[in-house]
């Protein structure tokens, strides 16, 4: 899949512009949570060794990627039992932004007020449908 591509700017890109709410492919994707698993596990290693939770260079396109799977998951564009895999994917990198900053907020870490702002907004819009 694109989005394990190696240039992690390329990998983002993707994933934001399938997940804008413009278009309909994550709607319509019903891959099952035991496919997804590998590229979630992929992902998540991927962010925290380019530590993409507040130093990388790609912080604000990975919060608007944060920011686009809390939209598709409050709006039901998403849903677990229809998009199962998407669910997951959009579930478990909001909850390890969400364990990554309850663990670390108290130390001086960059971009402190947007990690703090980011966090509020994704459990505000996700907390019914997630359990953090």
């Amino acid at each position: 899949m694109a989005c394990m591509n190696s240039v992690p700017q390329d990998a983002i890109l993707l994933l934001v512009n399938v997940w804008d709410p413009g278009c309909a492919i994550v709607r319509q994707c019903d891959i099952s949570s035991s496919h997804m698993q590998p590229l979630v596990y992929h992902l998540i290693l991927v962010r925290k060794i380019n530590n993409f939770y507040v130093e990388s260079e790609l912080f604000l396109q990975y919060g608007r990627l944060l920011t686009l799977y809390a939209v598709a998951i409050r709006d039901e564009k998403v849903i677990r039992e229809r998009n199962p895999g998407l669910f997951n994917l959009a579930a478990t990198e909001i909850g390890e932004f969400i364990k990554f900053w309850s663990l670390f907020k108290v130390q001086n870490i960059a971009r402190h007020e947007e990690v703090e702002f980011l966090s509020q907004k994704l459990v505000e819009a996700t907390s019914s449908f997630i359990n953090f």
